[in-house]
Order: structure tokens, then C-alpha cells, then sequence
């Protein structure tokens, strides 16, 4: 999907570095990682889950997806052992695929990837095309609150 305006979630001293994620949030319970714009979407869950629910999650921004940051994705694996990955692209070949070979290795978390289906995207506005394939804050918060109960 293209590329619209996204809402500013940076500190003013972020930086972008390739190959390495920005913490956008703090927390211990879950992870979600995301990429490119869908970032509002992940912060605005984790700040619903907290509201609502007290539930902390911890919030990755990854710069790149190859380079990958190795070191954000398996520390996120070993601290909450649950990571959600949600990206506007195939959910194989793209962030979800490349944390979920990371987290394989280690076997040390439970991945869901929130993206693209492995079939080919309809046709419409945005915003009809991310609702359909779930990239929604509920559909985040849903994604997370399966994991921690």
C-alpha cells in the first residue's frame, strides 16, 4: 500500500539508523514491531492496552527490515516472550517472516504476524484495504490480549 502521512511518535532526539529499531515504547508484557507507517498503528495499541488493561508493551520501530536488528528482536523474544509483528505488506518476506526466522533460532517466544495474507490484496481506498486485511488498532489489542490472557 502506499506511503500517506503519518503521525509524528519521535522523540526529538531519535534518530534513524538502518539496521537498527527505535523503542518507541517501554513495557515487559508483549512486543509489537513494526515498520514504515504502521507505526502510529502500534503505538496507539500499546497505549490502548495500557489503558484499558495495564498491560506494557513494548513498542519497536524498525528502520530496516534488512538489515534487520538482530539484537532488538531476540531481546524482545527472551523479555516478553511474545512478539506481534504488524506491517501493510505479505506477511511472508517481510518483517513477520524475518522476526519469526529470528525468534525460530533462539525458540524462546511466540510471534503473530499482522500484515497481508499470503494472497493477492484487493483493490480500494487505504483505508478499505487496511481494515480488510486487519491492520487496525483493535485487531493489534485482540493480537496482544490473546497472548496475555
Amino acid at each position: 500500500m502506499g506511503a500517506g502521512e503519518a503521525e509524528d511518535v519521535y522523540a526529538d532526539n531519535d534518530l534513524f539508523v538502518k539496521g537498527k529499531a527505535t523503542l518507541l515504547r517501554e513495557g515487559n508484557d508483549a512486543t509489537i514491531i513494526t515498520t514504515g507507517t504502521m507505526m502510529q498503528l502500534g503505538v496507539a495499541a500499546a497505549d490502548e492496552l495500557f489503558n484499558s488493561h495495564g498491560i506494557r508493551v513494548r513498542v519497536y520501530q524498525m528502520a530496516s527490515i534488512k538489515p534487520i536488528d538482530h539484537d532488538s528482536v531476540i531481546n524482545a523474544a527472551r523479555e516478553t516472550g511474545r512478539i506481534v509483528t504488524v506491517e501493510e505488506h505479505n506477511v511472508l518476506g517481510g518483517l513477520g517472516g524475518a522476526v519469526a526466522e529470528i525468534v525460530a533460532e533462539i525458540g524462546s517466544a511466540t510471534v503473530r504476524r499482522i500484515g497481508i495474507d499470503d494472497r493477492f490484496c484487493g483493490v480500494g481506498s487505504a483505508t478499505c484495504l487496511m481494515k480488510d486485511e486487519g491492520l487496525s488498532i483493535e485487531n493489534i489489542c485482540s493480537t496482544v490480549l490473546a497472548f496475555t490472557g
